[in-house]
């Protein structure tokens, strides 16, 4: 049963972070920029790390791995952080705090890395407080090894050219805390498509076509099973009404991106000095996203694999948020955007992912 507590802990999570990225977002020195981006950095790794070990369906097993220093032999980059910890303090909570501050610091920095406008910004921590955060509080492995990857790719995607030689060395390191991470190679076919803006608008177009055959060929097969609930619980984060609901928001994002005419560019910008990501590359990766996210309905391994692309959704929703318009398309995307974060912030709450109520580690 939720608690008052708990839902004290899990609004805060949400508005605290809002607040301070509107500050955030005033600041007109570099200073006080990075003052209000350490104090978001700081709130979510407090609310991450003072957490119970019961919060979280794998907790318990990262705090037993941790006080009996199960490392793993071949993940050693992980196995490096845990023994490192240990031998600083052996207490499971200042390790729940260092992998928070950790994956917290690489997702914040990207994040503001997209704040061209400070709207941006602001609009993504809320969505990602909204959406994504708390997977944080199940698999912290791979958690922080995806903010690793979606921090590397500051080095692909940038005005001043790509750093293949740095993207790798984060890449490694991603792979060293968690072996999915080798899904993050995908990150460097932009690089290769960059200079074809013909090839980009192609390829754009069939993924978004392949994603959509996928979308209701499997819908189909799920109605055919009579698994009527699956398909109609928002909580359902795999597949359900969450996804034909984002797919809707990619159609209406999709076609005000072709009418609005806003961006003239499909996918990537590219110069002779850098690439940097676009309105198209978003609903590209928000549509490999989907089609990820809904075979792993099927296939349990493709949903780890898409956090890797979750946090560009993100950063889509933040995208498509802060665009000042009376477009009806863009308005229409907006509404359903809050159901979606409304939806996914409520279906945390899920008995299944037993990470409510919220238990401090003292409690």
């Amino acid at each position: 049963m939720i608690n008052a507590q708990s839902y004290i802990v899990y609004i805060g999570m949400v508005i605290v972070p809002f607040i301070l990225a509107y500050f955030k977002s005033k600041a007109v020195s570099k200073k006080d920029q990075l003052f209000w981006l350490s104090l978001i950095i700081l709130f979510l790794t407090l609310i991450s790390g003072l957490r119970k070990n019961t919060v979280g369906r794998d907790s318990l097993g990262y705090a037993e791995n941790f006080m009996l220093q199960k490392l793993s032999w071949y993940e050693v980059g992980f196995s490096f952080i845990q023994s490192l910890l240990y031998k600083i303090w052996p207490n499971y909570t200042f390790f729940f705090i260092a992998i928070a501050f950790l994956t917290n610091l690489f997702f914040v920095l990207r994040f503001n890395d997209f704040d061209k406008n400070g709207s941006s910004f602001i609009w993504s921590i809320f969505f990602f407080t909204m959406t994504s955060f708390s997977v944080g509080f199940n698999g912290m492995r791979q958690w922080l090894a995806v903010s690793i990857c979606f921090y590397s790719t500051r080095f692909l995607f940038n005005d001043k050219g790509p750093k293949i030689f740095l993207f790798f060395v984060f890449l490694l390191l991603a792979i060293s805390i968690h072996t999915s991470s080798f899904i993050c190679l995908v990150f460097l076919l932009p690089i290769i498509f960059a200079k074809a803006n013909n090839t980009k608008l192609k390829l754009l177009r069939m993924i978004s076509i392949i994603a959509l055959i996928l979308f209701f060929y499997f819908g189909l097969s799920l109605f055919r099973t009579r698994n009527y609930e699956k398909l109609l619980n928002p909580n359902e984060f795999s597949f359900g009404f969450m996804s034909i609901v984002k797919y809707f928001v990619v159609v209406l994002a999709f076609i005000s991106f072709k009418i609005e005419k806003t961006d003239n560019k499909y996918g990537l910008v590219s110069n002779k000095d850098g690439i940097t990501l676009t309105y198209g590359s978003f609903l590209l990766i928000e549509s490999v996203y989907i089609a990820l996210a809904s075979l792993s309905y099927w296939f349990d391994v493709l949903g780890r694999i898409a956090w890797f692309f979750e946090t560009f959704e993100t950063l889509f929703f933040a995208h498509l948020f802060s665009k000042r318009t009376k477009s009806v398309f863009i308005i229409s995307a907006k509404i359903l955007l809050i159901v979606i974060a409304f939806a996914k912030f409520t279906g945390n709450f899920s008995v299944s992912e037993l990470r409510f109520p919220y238990e401090f580690f003292w409690q």
